[in-house]
């Protein structure tokens, strides 16, 4: 009857064929959710030590992002700064 944010669910939707979805899409009434294809974010880079990056990076680097129960290919954009070193 209810879940929450990183529950796991499943739901029977008649009229939409297996081969018409994918893992990680989302159900939701039509007109409450809106697609955005960016963000903007403050993160902290892991450094080696903690399981990171050895190396530092400049913008435009493809990385992949986690959250709880996705993740997904970005582009990276550092507004000020040339580079980003692990650790920061």
């Amino acid at each position: 009857e209810e879940a929450q944010a990183g529950d796991q669910l499943g739901a029977l939707v008649r009229s939409i064929k297996r081969e018409q979805i994918r893992r990680g899409m989302v159900m939701a009434k039509p007109g409450t959710v809106k697609a955005h294809d960016s963000l903007e974010a403050a993160v902290y880079i892991l450094s080696k030590e903690e399981g990171g990056r050895s190396k530092p990076f400049t913008s435009f680097i493809q990385l992949q992002m986690f959250s709880m129960t996705w993740d997904c290919a970005i582009q990276v954009i550092i507004p000020q700064k040339e580079m980003i070193m692990p650790g920061e």
